[in-house]
């Protein structure tokens, strides 16, 4: 079990750079959505959740006996970072914004899940339900931006042409 316990030590840390890097990009992004109040109440919400995510993710390393990772946050917040710089090189930012948050949030919901089920062989229902609740919060925020996709598509078509 010690293995099974190293494993989840190490996802939790992924899990937290994640969120962190989640973090990083939506303070620098979600100003972009002011056209769009409803995108922007969407990330502007997916920023507190993934504030939180993030704190609850460390107090559960700390429960554990560890920290975060102070080299994958750094990583995964460069990482986060190239994709708003590349964008921002765009015209149509505030669309390729979307698609890539949208790719994101499966990304997280995935992560969250399979997290979920380690900390359920690890026998943590503490941290399976820190997971689940993540996950399902990431799955509703990746439906928005689906369910909001077509319009601010279309929207910003209409201004810039």
């Amino acid at each position: 079990m010690a293995e099974v316990r190293d494993t989840v030590i190490d996802w939790l840390r992924d899990a937290h750079a994640m969120e962190e890097a989640a973090i990083d990009n939506l303070e620098k992004n979600v100003d972009r959505f002011r056209a769009y109040p409803e995108m922007e109440q969407v990330f502007r919400q997916d920023l507190e959740e993934s504030r939180h995510a993030s704190a609850e993710l460390k107090q559960s390393l700390q429960r554990l006996g560890t920290d975060n990772s102070a080299l994958k946050d750094a990583g995964m917040k460069f990482a986060g970072a190239i994709q708003p710089f590349m964008a921002g090189m765009s015209g149509d930012d505030v669309v390729k914004h979307m698609l890539a948050a949208q790719a994101y949030k499966h990304f997280e919901v995935a992560s969250f899940r399979s997290l979920a089920a380690a900390a359920e062989t690890l026998g943590d229902a503490q941290i399976k339900a820190l997971c689940e609740r993540s996950g399902d919060q990431k799955k509703a925020v990746a439906a928005r931006i689906e369910e909001n996709l077509p319009r601010v598509t279309q929207a910003y078509l209409a201004q810039a042409h």
